[in-house]
């Protein structure tokens, strides 16, 4: 497999940096998907978030991820830039989730859940419904497979599936 330069900016001067650029990816990743980007704006994905990581090509951003400190490092956001990277960008993005899950953890569902199970390896990193409710601290309904919930986000109702391991640092 490819191997890929990840940069990782955990300072807010080297995420200033790439602000724009990383923003832009995320509107259009998250443009699809029902509750939607939670960050209100490019002051408030830097201040509220932990880590980045990021490939670039050039000055182009091929993809990131971005994470929250709880429990670890959460993924709470990932993006591509298939525009100008194509495919590529999704191979790219698969390398860096396939490299996060042991030390990271993430919520997933739609898309992201699909993605991360078919090119991620996700079933390694299930985690139960009982410990997904003590790791997110919120409301959940179990569905029947024991790893699958429902809650709200947003005030919108959600399927959503935990994976990972949290408690990294």
């Amino acid at each position: 497999m490819k191997r890929y330069n990840i940069v990782k900016l955990s300072n807010m001067v080297d995420k200033a940096k790439w602000v724009s650029k990383v923003w832009n990816l995320l509107e259009k990743s998250y443009s699809k998907v029902e509750g939607g980007l939670l960050f209100e704006d490019e002051v408030e994905l830097i201040k509220s978030t932990s880590i980045w990581k990021i490939v670039i090509r050039g000055n182009e951003v091929v993809a990131v991820t971005v994470f929250k400190q709880k429990y670890g490092q959460k993924l709470v956001a990932m993006a591509i830039n298939s525009e100008l990277f194509g495919s590529e960008a999704k191979d790219v993005l698969a390398y860096m989730l396939k490299n996060s899950l042991n030390r990271a953890w993430m919520e997933v569902s739609e898309a992201a859940e699909v993605f991360v199970m078919k090119y991620c390896g996700g079933e390694e990193f299930l985690i139960n419904c009982e410990e997904a409710k003590a790791y997110l601290k919120k409301r959940i309904e179990p569905l029947g497979d024991g790893y699958h919930y429902i809650r709200d986000i947003h005030g919108i109702r959600k399927t959503k599936l935990l994976l990972g391991t949290p408690g990294y640092y």
